[in-house]
């Protein structure tokens, strides 16, 4: 199973959904981040991933080789746009809620 994640949308609730994922499957890895609020990149890094990539844009974070599976848990409105930008890419997609609003 490939299990390097990037992760668009680094909220609290994101990253407590990561920490249950990474209990139950332990080898996931979360590689990069892109999130437009400094804290929740910093949140993430603290809890999850010390040496995250932070991205600059969600672009930046679909294209890189390094990802398995995108984890999509920005706001509800760009759910549709950021989980077809990762599967163009070519990577699987994760969403944490609703892909329509």
């Amino acid at each position: 199973m490939n299990k390097r994640i990037g992760v668009i949308g680094a909220g609290g609730r994101v990253t407590g959904i990561l920490e249950i994922m990474r209990r139950l499957e332990p080898e996931i890895h979360v590689v990069a981040v892109f999130d437009p609020a400094p804290e929740s990149v910093m949140r993430l890094g603290e809890r999850l991933a010390p040496e995250v990539l932070v991205c600059a844009s969600e672009a930046e974070l679909c294209g890189r080789t390094d990802v398995d599976w995108v984890f999509v848990g920005s706001p509800n409105a760009c759910h549709v746009s950021h989980a077809a930008m990762a599967l163009e890419a070519g990577h699987h997609v994760f969403c944490e809620k609703p892909l329509a609003t």
